[in-house]
């Protein structure tokens, strides 16, 4: 008997006997990695990078009129436009600097 509560949170209760202990096992298993990849495919983590001229984050400082400083980031002004690369169209995450210099062919 196997009751599967599937509420957000992975908990599962199994009465088996040996030889289909490994095969339930093997199958909560497979759960936990598709639950895991379906929250990691939701978050969309990408780089704050241009794909054209690999232009990041960089460090610095704040500097108030006391002259004390605090660390800071500058991040690129990075905009998500479609591009025609190697003859198909993606979105790209470019910044303004390629786009204003005409580095991305925009489709028409």
């Amino acid at each position: 008997m196997a009751d599967f509560s599937d509420d957000r949170a992975l908990s599962y209760t199994i009465y088996y006997d040996g030889d289909t202990a490994n095969t339930c096992l093997n199958f909560l298993l497979s759960l936990q990695c598709a639950a895991v990849l379906e929250k990691e495919s939701r978050m969309n983590i990408m780089a704050k990078r241009c794909e054209i001229c690999n232009k990041g984050p960089m460090s610095g400082n704040n500097v108030s009129h006391a002259h004390n400083t605090t660390r800071r980031r500058f991040l690129p002004n990075l905009n998500r436009v479609r591009a025609v690369i190697a003859g198909r169209v993606q979105r790209v995450r470019v910044c303004s600097a390629c786009l204003r210099s005409n580095k991305v062919q925009k489709p028409t």
